[in-house]
This record gives structure tokens, C-alpha cells and sequence, in this order.
């Protein structure tokens, strides 16, 4: 396990070693909770940044974030999954990049706490992935 910071708290994420080093994770206007969770609100948009540094190099690499609900493995709607729309690529073995993007919580997603796991892909390899708790209210 790797510690990050997560807008001035330390949480501690999963991080699986596939193939790069996740340095900071930044979501704008999240509060936490007694649980390190980061409060997000139905229907609000946030800024989120990952800064990391890949063990590869290349471009076509897609991103898809998901959830466990009820059981099942839930992707998250409407995400744009081509990551060199958010970052610069192709990106370089070594150098740290920034993957940077809005999300918009749908209103129609339901209550509660969610570890939200995040995967990047190159030529369906995976090759970065990283967890972190976001709480729905």
C-alpha cells in the first residue's frame, strides 16, 4: 500500500504495481469524512488530477473507472475513455505526466460509500490501476 495526498489529508490507496508509481491525487472541492472518504454531491461537477509516473511508454491509452454495486462490477456512464484527451501523449517511460479531467456525478447514482478503482489500458494491457474511496451523498 502507497500513501497519496488527496486535497491536504493522506489516504491510503491500493496501489497496484502495474506498471507505474501514482504520486498525488487531487479532486477539487472534496471534504472527508470520519472514514477518509472523499464527499462528492449528486449533479455537482469536479476536477480531478492524477500525477503519475509510467513504467511504459506509448499512446492509445484508454482509462475506465468502476465500482462494485450489488455485486457487480459498475463502469462509470458516459466517461471519455481515450486518455490522451486529458493528457499529453504520447507519454514517456520515467517522466511524470498529469491525467486530468471533470467528472460529473449524476444525480441517478445512488447514496452511499464506493471504492472507486481506476485502470489504464494500452492495447487492452493494463498498465496502471489505483483505488480510492469517494463517498455519494
Amino acid at each position: 500500500l502507497n500513501y497519496i495526498q488527496l486535497n491536504q489529508r493522506i489516504f491510503q490507496l491500493k496501489i497496484k504495481d502495474l506498471g507505474c508509481v501514482v504520486h498525488e491525487v487531487t479532486v477539487d472541492k472534496c471534504a472527508v469524512d470520519d472514514n477518509d472518504a472523499c464527499k462528492l454531491k449528486r449533479g455537482t461537477k469536479y476536477f480531478m488530477n492524477m500525477n503519475f509516473t509510467p513504467d511504459f511508454e506509448g499512446d492509445e491509452i484508454e482509462v475506465t473507472a468502476f465500482t462494485r454495486i450489488m455485486g457487480r462490477d459498475a463502469e462509470f456512464e458516459g466517461m471519455d475513455k481515450n486518455a490522451c484527451n486529458y493528457m499529453t501523449c504520447p507519454i514517456e517511460n520515467g517522466k511524470s505526466i498529469n491525467y486530468s479531467f471533470n467528472v460529473l456525478v449524476a444525480k441517478t447514482k445512488p447514496t452511499g460509500t464506493f471504492n472507486v478503482q481506476w485502470r489504464m489500458k494500452q492495447r487492452g494491457v493494463n498498465r496502471c490501476c489505483f483505488e480510492n474511496k469517494f463517498k455519494l451523498m
